[in-house]
């Protein structure tokens, strides 16, 4: 991109502004139609396949509620759940968290 393509600054302080610059550089990119919405689906469904925990995607993903990450918790790979369920026959350490997985203070 040249400088003379560059969106002013406060172009991309407004949603329409910045959304129409994004679907610019998508479409330079080879992208064309791809959304920042998308890009966010695909951050979020690739922390659940790599076994993320649900409420740590809910944080990095800004949601106020574990209702709309709960979309991602389907997004797991093949044999995933057998795998988590093995991580019981391991003793647990105190010192990685309570039961909830809070750590203590």
């Amino acid at each position: 991109m040249t400088e003379s393509n560059l969106p002013r600054a406060e172009s991309l302080l407004d949603h329409a502004g910045f959304v129409r610059h994004m679907a610019r550089v998508a479409k330079q990119a080879g992208h064309a139609g791809l959304r920042l919405h998308d890009m966010r689906h695909a951050f979020c469904s690739r922390l659940a396949q790599a076994g993320v925990p649900i409420p740590t995607i809910k944080v990095l993903a800004g949601h106020k509620s574990i209702a709309p990450t709960m979309r991602y918790a389907g997004h797991v790979p093949g044999g995933a759940t057998f795998e988590a369920t093995k991580r019981l026959d391991k003793p647990v350490d105190d010192s990685e968290g309570d039961a909830k997985g809070d750590m203590e203070d």
